[in-house]
């Protein structure tokens, strides 16, 4: 199996599974947050929309990242983190005002709930190969 140049950082992962280490997650979310913020502005959340999903988004992997538990070769964080910004979305949209507008743009690009999470994590992945190269 081909290694990933862009693998999230084993070390970081292990040590933000302590809720209360702050300096790790300080770090956690100096590196994820401004990721997480892009790919929701990709999934045409405008900016305050964005904003505040991406504090939830950080207060639920605050939640759920203890649990989180990672087997090499068999799944990628990043598409365990996609799935967790997939789901708020979904959350976000369904309380939302903009709901119509956000599921018609949605619309216009996937026909079906699995052609949009292949869209989403198409998003990911080219948001994340930005955000590392930067």
């Amino acid at each position: 199996m081909k290694e990933d140049s862009w693998a999230t950082r084993l070390t970081l992962l292990e040590k933000i599974k302590d809720r209360y280490d702050e300096n790790s997650w300080l770090d956690f979310v100096h590196y994820y947050q401004p990721y997480i913020y892009n790919m929701l502005r990709r999934m045409r959340l405008n900016d305050s929309e964005a904003e505040e999903l991406c504090q939830k988004i950080v207060i639920r992997l605050w939640e759920k990242l203890p649990q989180f538990e990672y087997k090499k070769g068999v799944g990628k964080f990043r598409t365990w983190l996609c799935t967790i910004v997939t789901n708020q979305v979904r959350d976000q949209v369904r309380r939302s005002k903009t709901a119509g507008r956000y599921r018609d743009s949605l619309k216009e690009t996937s026909s079906d709930e699995h052609t949009c999470n292949a869209e989403v994590e198409k998003i990911a992945e080219q948001e994340w190969a930005v955000y590392v190269s930067n």
